[in-house]
């Protein structure tokens, strides 16, 4: 998908005025806003809700790289820094943090954490809401020492089916898991 040039939006109305069912967003929608992170559906645990959630709110603010399906719902589409651009922390699926630092310094390339920052702050300043209490990555990765791993119950790994593996064609190479390629396939003792 091609890369997104910069701040777009979709959004018909103002805040001050209604919707109409023409408007991106009806009136009749009363769901809160969202914002959204580099999230795809399809890795959720109910891609049909996430889905619904994100059409029911009434306005979306998506943060992407790239035009994903999350970014053509949203109203507001703000270009984040790609992940060479920004210090941050992964956390993989068994909660352990996996802390990465910039590897390029671009100017003109906004992390995820400024933009939260500018968002909290601004929504802080109207009175609908708080600041976020941090600025910058260490503060953040401190904060994530301080409140721990999760402790809360895990939903179960659903595996799918096996693939159906493909039978090679006489004559044609096939490639091996160093694990298969491990195991001899000559008779013992020779």
């Amino acid at each position: 998908m091609p890369p997104l040039p910069g701040a777009w939006t979709r959004c018909q109305t103002r805040p001050d005025e209604t919707a109409t069912p023409s408007s991106p967003r009806s009136s009749r929608v009363t769901s809160p806003a969202r914002v959204i992170g580099g999230v795809d559906p399809d890795d959720t645990s109910d891609p049909a809700a996430t889905r619904a959630a994100i059409e029911a709110a009434q306005f979306v603010v998506s943060l992407e790289q790239r035009l994903t399906d999350v970014a053509a719902s949203a109203d507001v589409v703000l270009p984040v820094a790609p992940v060479a651009d920004k210090a941050g922390t992964f956390v993989t699926r068994e909660g352990r943090p996996r802390p990465f630092e910039a590897v390029f310094a671009n100017p003109g390339s906004l992390p995820d954490l400024r933009i939260l920052v500018g968002i909290a702050d601004e929504l802080a300043a109207l009175g609908q809401g708080t600041a976020l209490g941090f600025r910058t990555v260490h503060e953040v990765r401190a904060e994530m020492e301080a409140m721990g791993p999760w402790d809360g119950v895990r939903p179960a790994l659903k595996l799918g089916k096996e693939p159906k593996r493909p039978k090679p064609k006489a004559g044609a190479l096939a490639l091996s898991t160093r694990e298969a390629a491990a195991r001899p396939r000559l008779p013992a003792g020779r």
